[in-house]
């Protein structure tokens, strides 16, 4: 029974041995054969699928994966590797590695290309609500692949309007009217790729205004002119801009006068001021539309008045017992010669009587067509002194001022007498006694009713006669009076018949008026 038990023993040790053994020898299989396949390709990314690798000994199968022989994946159970961040056209090879546990080896290999970098698709324009400086452009969507996004580029005649766009339209403004535009819309996907589509349109035309009527101009002076015009008429009722023009130059903001308007508006009386003395002058006004139509008035000719002189001679032309009469010639349209400015400051136009300023305006006036007199009354001259009188225009433009001479006068305070002029007479050239002469008599002779006296002058109109002679006729104070005078005298004192003759004696100064006769 023992060598049984022993027998038994000696077989299981003998059977175990043996099967260790054959375990030991037998070799390990690598996952057998699978397929690689490449989808989803476009220009940075692709999909790998690979059917799964069996492995005859029931090994656990693990994937790793090279690109272009780097690895980039490792120890992957699923059957599937999405690459992504590829570079677009360009080829790639790849091996899908299948491990068992015990580090055996299958691998399956694919090549594939990426594609070209996407572009924007195709889209349509349309240009729309066109007016005179207007246009919607509006354009459909450029869509594209990849999930790449697109912007839009506008240009219009060359210049880019606008950039990164992402809406679908855009206004066009400022445009000028009657014009063709032409322009490109770009559009820019964020790969760099893009896509240009053109269009064209053209603005509505914007007629000018009409023609409209220019007046004025018929009294300027010197320095200014005045006008007015009416309203220029607009087929689109736009607003319209007045311009001035002066022989053919915009003076608008050179010469206008603003002080009461900004611009010239129509129905009111405008001002051009800085002109030149005689002077020959056309003026038309501009009216301009929005869109850069202009049209124009009628034309209206003109001249401007002489420049007054620097200098005018002032004279004494008579003095009576209240008045003393200092005259001019006419020097331009003095209407417009100003007394005192806006704030009310010193006067500008005036007299000077001894240096003191008077206002001139309310003291002289029109003698006759050609000449000017100042009145001065006996309460602005002491008796029987003499006082030095200027007279100053202030023209009110171009800074322009007269200036007379300085005069000397007196206001004489003339005594009664009984002396009276009887005749004063102006003979001609062609007269038959006294030619160019003036000869002056007195009543009953006498010049004065004493011996004893003075003749101080001897006055016809304002013309004084510092040549004469007295004849007696029997007593010093008994005479009568002559002098030789030109043909200019004649000719220019025929026109009017005042004078007097200036004497003094014990009772003081006397004024001896007469009214002269011409003998031709």
């Amino acid at each position: 029974m023992k060598k049984l038990k022993l027998f038994i023993l000696l077989s299981v040790i003998i059977s175990l041995l043996s099967c260790q053994s054959d375990d030991e020898t037998k070799p390990n299989s690598a996952p057998q054969d699978f397929t690689v396949s490449v989808s989803d390709i476009n220009s940075s990314g692709a999909k790998l699928s690979w059917t799964a690798a069996k492995d005859a000994d029931g090994d656990k199968v693990s994937y790793s994966i090279k690109l272009n022989n780097e690895n980039i994946a490792e120890n992957l159970s699923e059957l599937n590797y999405q690459l992504t961040e590829l570079k677009h056209t360009t080829n790639y090879a790849v091996k899908i590695i299948a491990k068992d546990a015990k580090g055996a080896e299958t691998i399956s290999s694919a090549n594939f290309s990426t594609t070209e970098l996407p572009s924007p698709q195709d889209f349509t324009i349309s240009v729309d609500n066109i007016s005179y400086t207007k246009a919607l452009l509006k354009w459909t969507e450029s869509t594209i692949s990849e999930n790449n996004s697109v912007s839009y580029t506008v240009f219009l005649n060359g210049k880019i309007m606008k950039e990164n766009i992402s809406g679908l339209s855009l206004e066009l403004t400022e445009l000028t009217h009657n014009t063709n535009f032409t322009g490109q819309i770009k559009a820019i996907a964020d790969n760099g790729k893009t896509l240009t589509k053109d269009f064209k349109f053209k603005t509505l035309q914007n007629k000018a205004p009409q023609t409209f009527e220019l007046k004025g101009c018929d009294d300027p002076g010197f320095a200014y002119t005045s006008f007015h015009f009416n309203k220029a008429k607009d087929p689109e009722n736009d607003n319209l801009e007045y311009r001035i023009i002066l022989n053919d130059e915009d003076v608008t903001d050179t010469l206008f006068d603003n002080s009461t308007n900004s611009s010239p508006i129509p129905n009111n009386i405008q001002k051009i001021n800085k002109l030149t003395g005689s002077t020959h002058y056309k003026l038309k006004i501009k009216a301009i539309d929005p869109f850069g139509n202009a049209s124009y008035s009628n034309v209206l000719k003109f001249t401007t008045e002489k420049t007054p002189p620097d200098n005018f001679e002032i004279r004494v032309v008579g003095y009576s017992p209240d008045q003393t009469h200092i005259a001019w010639n006419t020097l331009t349209d003095e209407s417009w010669a100003e007394d005192q400015d806006d704030e009310g400051n010193p006067l500008r136009t005036y007299f000077s009587l001894d240096g003191k300023k008077h206002n001139l305006h309310d003291t002289y006036s029109i003698r006759s067509e050609k000449e000017y007199i100042l009145v001065l009354y006996p309460k602005l001259l002491s008796p029987n002194e003499d006082h030095e009188v200027q007279v100053v225009f202030d023209w009110g433009a171009n800074n322009k001022k007269s200036y007379s001479n300085i005069l000397t006068v007196h206001n004489r305070v003339y005594s009664k007498t009984t002396a009276k002029v009887e005749t004063a007479t102006l003979y001609n050239s062609t007269a038959e006694y006294y030619p160019l002469q003036f000869v002056i008599t007195f009543k009953d002779s006498y010049i004065s009713e004493f011996e004893d006296y003075e003749i101080l002058k001897i006055q016809f109109h304002d013309k004084e006669m510092k040549n004469f002679i007295g004849s007696e006729l029997g007593a010093r104070n008994k005479i009568y009076l002559t002098g030789n005078i030109t043909q200019e005298d004649f000719d220019y004192l025929s026109k009017f018949n005042d004078g007097y003759v200036e004497t003094k004696d014990e009772k003081g100064y006397h004024a001896l008026i007469f009214y002269y006769s011409v003998k031709n």
